[in-house]
């Protein structure tokens, strides 16, 4: 968890200006390097604090790293296919659509880094979401067949939705 909020919190300083050479800022990529993350939502964040750092070696080996990470935990079957859970375990079932979003912004904060992301994997992420999306052009956290009609459509996961579409451009 700390990973995750860690990451989230730089990542927010680096949007708002702050610069990747202050010393705070530098301590918390620092602890974030030496930090074993396999968590979808820390690993997410943390590729797009590395394409936000100035290019270095070690940024480009972390973001290689979690990117893997990210790229190998895909579901590959069912209805999940395409999605992602909490922890990388490609073999269950287990998903939701906010815990994917941050994968795929990850996969796409690694691709814009220059890292070669294969075309197929865009494919079955973009497949994954329009299948996942409610009649209505919404979403909710899981797909419409898996959900109460008060869960069924969210405005937040309709968001995560559409821009997780467009990172699959």
């Amino acid at each position: 968890r700390h990973a995750a909020r860690t990451a989230l919190a730089v990542l927010a300083l680096l949007n708002a200006g702050e610069s990747s050479s202050d010393p705070r800022i530098k301590s918390a990529v620092d602890f974030m390097m030496k930090t074993p993350t396999t968590g979808v939502y820390a690993l997410g964040l943390r590729c797009s604090v590395w394409l936000m750092l100035p290019p270095s070696p070690a940024a480009r080996a972390a973001m290689q790293h979690d990117a893997e990470i990210l790229m190998a935990s895909m579901k590959l079957k069912g209805i999940a296919r395409g999605m992602y859970d909490y922890i990388p375990t490609p073999k269950t079932l287990s998903y939701s659509h906010s815990r994917s979003q941050y994968a795929v912004l990850g996969m796409w904060a690694a691709a814009q880094s220059g890292m070669e992301i294969p075309d197929q994997y865009w494919q079955v992420v973009e497949a994954a979401w329009k299948q996942h999306q409610n009649p209505n052009g919404g979403w909710g956290y899981l797909h419409p067949s898996q959900t109460t009609a008060e869960l069924s459509v969210t405005p937040g996961m309709t968001a995560v939705g559409g821009a997780s579409l467009l990172n699959t451009r």
